[in-house]
């Protein structure tokens, strides 16, 4: 049976927004929308790691019966929050490990740290509780009920990502993460030292022209299935050319010829 993750528990107070931000649910067009889901994930134990952006929160819900096991962050957090773990209007919360060790759950999410416009409005739409966007790895100490910050990866132009984001955790221990709203993409070194930086337009920063929700990497290898495309050209002489043919040769899609 499909289960529905609804946020009927979830009381309005969690929401950290003055209530015109979040909505005021007189039409479709201004619904109310204290909680706003934007990431789900299943866990080995068949729970969910759910991230509610607008009460800058995760949650982990009960599979069975939809009830709250923990909560992170926000207004009514289960875990005291160490140095710099605070986060606000996260994006793409994920667990780190699926198995917990010794007790601490790791979970990497991108934190957003500003509530605002796409377009970079500012002035009193944006709400703010740090200079700049970070990604983080937590770790949750279920003994202690303390959340401490194991990793932070810091844009290298200082980004603050509106909306959107993500946070990839790589298999050889270096971090992909996606800017949102400000179209960029970094890849770290597990320490936090950035490996290479881009942005996938060339548009002055911050006018939100290019926007992506998420990035991932991942290998790719193209296997053509057509036969190599070859054109030829005579060359005629002349006085610094001698002649010759010139052939230009596509496969489209091969990455695997070299010669």
């Amino acid at each position: 049976m499909q289960k529905i993750i609804t946020p009927e528990r979830i009381p309005e107070s969690a929401l950290p927004l003055p209530n015109k931000q979040a909505g005021i649910g007189h039409n479709s067009s201004t619904a109310w929308d204290y909680f706003h889901i934007n990431s789900v994930t299943k866990g080995i134990d068949g729970h969910y790691l759910v991230s509610a952006r607008h009460a800058s929160t995760i949650y982990k819900i009960n599979s069975t019966v939809g009830s709250v096991i923990w909560r992170l962050g926000g207004s009514r957090s289960d875990f005291a929050l160490g140095l710099n773990v605070e986060f606000g209007f996260q994006h793409h919360a994920r667990y780190l490990d699926q198995i917990d060790k010794n007790g601490v759950t790791r979970i990497t999410l991108f934190d957003n740290a500003i509530y605002g416009s796409e377009s970079g409005g500012g002035g009193d739409k944006d709400v703010r509780i740090y200079p700049y966007s970070r990604g983080k790895i937590l770790n949750l100490n279920h003994d202690t009920r303390c959340a401490s910050l194991e990793s932070s990866f810091i844009p290298p132009d200082l980004l603050l990502v509106r909306s959107q984001g993500s946070l990839q955790a790589l298999p050889n221990g270096n971090v992909f993460i996606n800017w949102g709203s400000e179209g960029a993409i970094t890849e770290f070194s597990s320490d936090g030292e950035p490996l290479y930086h881009a942005y996938l337009d060339s548009q002055p920063l911050s006018r939100g022209d290019v926007q992506n929700y998420r990035a991932f990497r991942a290998n790719w290898t193209g296997i053509s299935s057509e036969e190599p495309a070859v054109v030829a050209f005579q060359r005629h002489g002349t006085d610094w050319d001698s002649g010759g043919t010139d052939i230009y040769l596509s496969w489209n899609g091969d990455t695997e010829t070299v010669k």
